[in-house]
């Protein structure tokens, strides 16, 4: 039976982000990623808490989710992680004996986690965990890099959201005394605005082979999966609406297109543009 693995995220958009990515990493190795939404009778094995600290508030409902999460799942593996868990690893790792914490600076490892699980073989899920986070700077047995960076969270399939997202600074400077997002992020850091430049533009030259917009393309990419019945979109004039749907005007997207896609919408949280869901 395949791993089944439930999400839990708070806080700001880019622990959603990373949340997303994470997903996308276990669907892709094979996992069950259970709807956010998903009834407490489908038990998850694991389930992945992103958790936020930006104030007490934040911690309160960050245990909160915690001692939820593992009343209504009597035997399920907690994993927390995210900034709480950076600045309270201990306090976290005291409540329950089913808690894993992986500190939020290495939150990345989650990404190369499903490959991990995969060769570690074994019935006993905590202690296949523990092994396997113990390991995480060293590369992975499909030979791929240990830990990733902090803007390597690439989705390609968004499980919980639908708008697009771009990660394009991380950390923070400022020292404001009700904050704790600087302990549990670190110094700020951003992608090269090159780089980013670059993504954005040519995605627009491939929306403008297609004949649109890139705003045209986001919306068609979003309805062209038949489970989505409805897209909610903003417009602050008529002008703007009746450019907006001229994205029906051209729904489909060839294979070529898409892999064409595939080359620059990636890294720093870009790559929400591929054909295949691999959620089950």
């Amino acid at each position: 039976m395949p791993l089944r693995v439930a999400f839990r995220s708070l806080g700001c958009k880019l622990n959603q982000l990373e949340t997303e990515s994470c997903a996308d990493a276990f669907a892709r190795g094979g996992a069950v990623v259970l709807p956010s939404d998903a009834e407490d009778s489908v038990r998850a094995d694991l389930i992945v808490v992103n958790t936020c600290t930006v104030t007490h508030k934040a911690d309160r409902s960050s245990r909160r989710i915690l001692r939820q999460a593992l009343a209504a799942n009597p035997d399920s593996v907690v994993l927390v992680t995210g900034c709480y868990a950076q600045v309270e690893a201990e306090a976290l790792a005291a409540m329950d004996d089913r808690i894993l914490v992986l500190p939020g600076a290495d939150k990345s490892a989650l990404l190369g986690l499903p490959a991990r699980l995969a060769h570690a073989g074994g019935a006993d899920l905590l202690s296949c965990l523990r092994a396997c986070l113990a390991s995480t700077t060293a590369p992975a047995p499909d030979g791929s890099p240990g830990l990733p960076g902090r803007f390597d969270y690439n989705p390609s399939y968004f499980a919980f959201h639908s708008r697009p997202a771009l990660k394009i600074q991380d950390g923070c400077d400022n020292d404001c005394a009700y904050c704790r997002v600087r302990l549990a992020r670190g110094p700020a850091a951003s992608l090269g605005s090159g780089e980013a430049l670059a993504r954005v533009r040519a995605l627009d030259g491939f929306a403008q082979n297609r004949g649109q917009s890139l705003a045209q393309m986001a919306i068609a990419w979003v309805l062209r999966d038949p489970r989505v019945t409805s897209a909610l979109i903003g417009a602050h004039s008529v002008a703007q609406l009746d450019d907006s749907l001229k994205a029906l005007d051209n729904l489909a997207f060839t294979v070529e297109e898409l892999a064409a896609i595939d080359q620059h919408a990636t890294e720093g949280g870009v790559d929400l543009w591929r054909s295949q869901s691999r959620l089950l």
